[in-house]
């Protein structure tokens, strides 16, 4: 038999030119649509700074149109040049760099916390002509990063508080039932003797005097729990003022002041003479929520420690004063020397000739809830000019207005 005629060997096919262009064209839609909708901001700018694209998360973050990003130069929006100088020795060096922390600023000047994730642009000569990244907003975790960081120190400084003081406050108890217990193991050989030999007077005197001893020893351990209760209650009111969400309503300042008042007086009355002046206003109104009694019932108490326990004399007054309401409190204690007033806010500070018992958390309560109504309090000398005549505590509130 004869051989075929021709080559076996198959032709090469030309490429299909057309299909490859077409699959260029859908990868380049692709990466277009993907680097349109991603939310994250992407950006190719010259190496001058010129933008020369930018997706819809760019132009969102900073504040502009699509028409506007080609007028825009990258070196504007950081708030600090060195930054930009720093980020470009990075990359220029390494051909990338992940996560450079910077402050950056949109058309309207709010500031920024970013982080940039870029790369250079080559030309064929691998000379850099721009650069190509992503810029991530992390502005709001910052800031609740910031907040948890707070929020842990808060909650720290409260424990060691409790730790600190309840430590001390448990120690008064312990030493008065030792010392009852002590007097109980002492006394009964004595009370047995006295009640055999028949002197009955002479053994109830001394079973009176021994129980008045108890009974101081009763009351002063029930002095002390009360005080780590009310360092409980203060604690409580302190993590309150500022971790808890603020609520508020329009409330009447007046009625308030009224209530607290009462109270004081319920509290102290029976113990203390006290006289309060009250000149109010019924048309002060505030916004507030439960927590505003507490800011008034903190600034009495802390005026009635600081008063001569024979007769404390408190002066309550609200003024009118343009976009605050001030509540001026004023007392005759022993004073506040004009340099020591801003320690009266500080935790454990005990201020020197004042015989009070307590750690001292009345004022930084009045001032975390002052301020937590967008408020202040100062300190000013109750006769001008004369701290030892009385403090005078002012608290300004912003008036109720109707939007």
């Amino acid at each position: 038999m004869g051989k075929a005629n021709g080559s076996s060997k198959k032709q090469k096919k030309e490429p299909d030119y057309e299909q490859m262009y077409k699959k260029l064209e859908e990868s380049h839609d692709i990466y277009h649509k993907f680097f349109e909708e991603v939310n994250d901001a992407f950006f190719v700018s010259t190496k001058d700074g010129k933008l020369v694209d930018a997706n819809k998360a760019y132009c969102e973050l900073f504040g502009v149109n699509k028409e506007e990003i080609k007028k825009i130069n990258v070196i504007e929006t950081y708030v600090n040049p060195d930054d930009r100088r720093e980020f470009l020795t990075r990359v220029e060096r390494d051909g990338l760099v992940e996560n450079y922390p910077v402050k950056l600023k949109n058309v309207n000047g709010r500031e920024m916390d970013c982080r940039i994730t870029a790369v250079t642009l080559l030309n064929k000569k691998e000379e850099i002509i721009g650069y190509q990244g992503i810029i991530y907003d992390v502005t709001e975790k910052k800031k609740l990063q910031k907040e948890l960081e707070n929020t842990k120190n808060d909650f720290q400084l409260y424990l060691n508080i409790l730790i600190h003081d309840l430590r001390n406050f448990i120690s008064v108890p312990n030493v008065y039932t030792s010392l009852g217990r002590k007097m109980v193991e002492d006394r009964l050989g004595v009370y047995e003797k006295l009640f055999k030999s028949g002197d009955l007077n002479r053994f109830y005197k001394v079973v009176k005097d021994d129980l008045k001893k108890t009974d101081e020893m009763l009351v002063n351990n029930q002095n002390v729990i009360k005080k780590a209760i009310g360092l409980i209650e203060n604690i409580e009111t302190l993590m309150k003022s500022q971790h808890t969400k603020k609520n508020f309503t329009k409330q009447n300042l007046n009625e308030i002041l009224n209530s607290c008042i009462g109270w004081i007086k319920e509290k102290y009355d029976s113990n203390i003479p006290l006289s309060i002046n009250y000149s109010g206003m019924p048309e002060a109104n505030i916004m507030a929520d439960e927590l505003i009694n507490n800011l008034f019932t903190n600034v009495f108490d802390n005026a009635i420690k600081y008063s001569d326990k024979k007769r404390t004399e408190l002066w309550v007054k609200i003024e009118d004063s343009v976009e605050y309401w001030g509540v001026r409190i004023a007392d005759t204690g022993s004073g506040i020397p004009e340099g020591q007033r801003g320690r009266v806010f500080e935790r454990y500070e005990r201020l020197k000739n004042h015989e009070v018992s307590g750690k001292g958390l009345g004022g930084v309560l009045i001032k975390s809830l002052a301020e937590r109504y967008d408020g202040e309090v100062t300190i000013e000398d109750r006769i001008p000019g004369d701290y030892t005549q009385g403090t005078c505590f002012i608290i300004k509130l912003p008036k109720y207005t109707v939007d």
